[in-house]
């Protein structure tokens, strides 16, 4: 149709070009994303498992290989999944979990750092302090100060 069009200039024919052009990028991409949603659509009850699984044991150590065991993939199949169904790396929203807890203990109980960062999975305290500074912006005794 393009190619008749083209060679028969009748009035408007590069509108009608535009349009044949955008009709056939909106089939293509309607294709792609039917194909991308069929293909991560299994992975999701799985992956919310997983995510509810991190959040009920914060305090354990989760690697991403844990985590692409967990679900049955390799990392790299498993962080390409988890960003398409969360919008965030696995490992990036298993720190922001972490932060939330601590957050919630910072500010309702009189836990030490040392026992808060243990109990959100923290390697130690200092490590906890260095990466609660870095994402909230102040660091852990400031933020239960205020």
């Amino acid at each position: 149709e393009i190619v008749l069009e083209k060679s028969q200039h009748a009035m408007f024919f590069d509108w009608r070009i535009d349009n044949l052009i955008e009709g056939m990028l909106i089939h293509l991409s309607r294709g792609y994303h039917t194909h991308r949603d069929s293909t991560h659509c299994k992975y999701a009850d799985v992956l919310m498992c997983l995510r509810d699984d991190m959040r009920a044991r914060i305090s354990e150590e989760w690697s991403l290989k844990r985590m692409a065991d967990f679900v049955g993939v390799s990392q790299s199949r498993l962080s390409v999944l988890y960003n398409h169904q969360f919008s965030i790396s696995p490992v990036n929203d298993l720190i922001n979990m972490r932060l939330e807890k601590a957050q919630l203990l910072l500010l309702s109980t009189k836990k030490t750092l040392y026992e808060i960062a243990l109990e959100c999975g923290f390697q130690n305290e200092f490590y906890f302090s260095k990466v609660f500074k870095n994402r909230i912006n102040m660091p852990p005794g400031s933020y239960r100060a205020r």
